[in-house]
C-alpha cells in the first residue's frame, strides 16, 4: 500500500517568495507518486491565486498530484490550517508556509519512514534555514541529535520544554505525522494563537507519541524580514 501525503499551504499576499515554493512542490511530486496540495488563502490581494492556479493547471495532466484550493477570509494561518486540513484526505499530514521550502525528498522519505514502521506516528528531520534568496543558512547540529534517539524527550516535549534554541525546539517545516496522531489529538490547531500553533500541537502530540528525528532535511525555513515569527516575544 502506498501511503498519500498531505501538505496544506496557507497563503496571503504570499507572490514574492511562493514561486519557489511551487517549485519545491511539483519537484517533491516527482519524486512520489501520491501528494495531495491544498492551498488556503486569506483573501490575498496580489497575484499569489493566479500563480497557484497557474500552476495547478500546469501539474493538473500529472498522475501523482492532487492539487486544490480555497480562498476566504481568516484570522490567522492556523484557522486557515484547520480549514485546508479538513478539505485533505491523506494518510500523512503537514503544512508548508508559502515563503519556505520543501526539501525534494521530504515527502518521500516520510512516508517510507511511516511505512516500515506503522507503529510509529510523528517524525521531522533536521532543522534547516535558508535566506531571502533561498541559500543554505543551517543544516542542523550534531547536539539536536543526541542523547536519544529521535533527539527529543517525549515528557519534555510533553511539557513544552522543547522551545529554546539551547534545549532544541521541533522546526515545523519537514515536521510530518500520521492521520491516527491528527485524530488522536482531536485533529485541529489553536487557532486562537496567531504564533507558536505549531510549539502548542508538538506538545499535545507528544502526550501521545515519541518524536523521531532522521537525519536529513526534510523541509526548510525561510530566515527574512518582517515574518511573524521574528516576534519572539
Amino acid at each position: 500500500m502506498t501511503l498519500s501525503v498531505g501538505i496544506v499551504v496557507p497563503t496571503l499576499n504570499a507572490s514574492a517568495f511562493l514561486p519557489n515554493l511551487l517549485s519545491s512542490l511539483e519537484t517533491s511530486a516527482s519524486h512520489y507518486p501520491r501528494l495531495w496540495v491544498h492551498f488556503q488563502d486569506g483573501a490575498s490581494t496580489d497575484d499569489t491565486m493566479a500563480l497557484v492556479t497557474n500552476w495547478c493547471e500546469l501539474v493538473s495532466e500529472a498522475p501523482n498530484i492532487i492539487t486544490t484550493w480555497d480562498v476566504e477570509k481568516d484570522r490567522g494561518p492556523a484557522q486557515a490550517l484547520n480549514r485546508g486540513f479538513k478539505v485533505v484526505d491523506t494518510d500523512i499530514l503537514t503544512w508548508i508556509g508559502s515563503d519556505d521550502l520543501l526539501m525534494p525528498q521530504g515527502p518521500k522519505l516520510a512516508a517510507d519512514f511511516f511505512t516500515a514502521l506503522p507503529d510509529q506516528h510523528w517524525i521531522t528531520g533536521l532543522r534547516t534555514q535558508v535566506d531571502e534568496e533561498g541559500k543554505f543558512l543551517r543544516l542542523g547540529f550534531p547536539w539536536e541529535i543526541a542523547p536519544a534517539p529521535s533527539g527529543f524527550s517525549q515528557k519534555q516535549l510533553s511539557r513544552g520544554l522543547h522551545g529554546s534554541r539551547w534545549r532544541g525546539f521541533v522546526q515545523q517545516e519537514g515536521t510530518f505525522w500520521t492521520r491516527h496522531a491528527w485524530e488522536t489529538i482531536g485533529g485541529y490547531l489553536n487557532d486562537d494563537l496567531s504564533l507558536a500553533f505549531d510549539f502548542e500541537l508538538w506538545c499535545r502530540f507528544a502526550h501521545y507519541f515519541p518524536l523521531v528525528q532522521v537525519l536529513e532535511p526534510l523541509g526548510a525555513f525561510r530566515k527574512r524580514r518582517g515574518q511573524l515569527s521574528a516576534a519572539r516575544g
